[in-house]
């Protein structure tokens, strides 16, 4: 794990050290500054996210994150402490949804209404009231949704009964 960490710190030291290089030398580069941004972006990527995408799926996850938040959210949303323990929550929350929907269970009963909390405080949790980020997370998950299937990585894609399990389950929270 150490080695990962110091690679991917000398892929950003060598990445900096060109643009600044280019950049005295009065040639600046856009593709020096692209490498750059891909690499910073790389590097705001946690390691244990690895473990469950695929690289294709982590670059798309990526770049859709990079045209859904700002460079300052992103950095924002890497630093948050428990970004980790978060990721886990959520997928306990879709193997509960999908539990719930192959038992074919009451979408606005008391199971239901816990799974719709259960993702709330996910999502108020990884926003923290910033509603800049809370705007990043709405484009996001609607460019995940508008993918191809075969795109869209598993781990992001819910099937219609869930969205419309999910759906009828945030509803009778928010009227219960």
């Amino acid at each position: 794990m150490l080695l990962e960490q110091r690679a991917r710190l000398d892929a950003v030291l060598a990445a900096v050290e060109e643009t600044e290089r280019l950049a005295t030398a009065g040639e600046p580069s856009l593709e020096a500054v692209a490498r750059l941004i891909a690499v910073m972006q790389t590097e705001l990527k946690p390691v244990w996210l690895e473990a469950y995408l695929t690289p294709d799926e982590q670059a798309t996850v990526r770049e859709i994150a990079a045209r859904a938040y700002s460079p300052e959210q992103l950095g924002q949303l890497a630093k948050q402490p428990f970004a980790e323990e978060s990721f886990h929550g959520y997928r306990r929350f879709r193997a509960e949804l999908a539990r719930l929907v192959a038992e074919g269970a009451d979408p606005t009963g008391p199971e239901a209404v816990a799974v719709a909390r259960q993702l709330t405080a996910i999502n108020e949790r990884r926003m923290q009231g910033d509603p800049a980020i809370a705007a990043g997370m709405k484009r996001a998950w609607a460019e995940m949704s508008a993918l191809p299937a075969d795109k869209r990585p598993p781990l992001y894609a819910l099937s219609a009964e869930e969205q419309a399990f999910i759906r009828a389950a945030c509803i009778a929270m928010y009227r219960g």
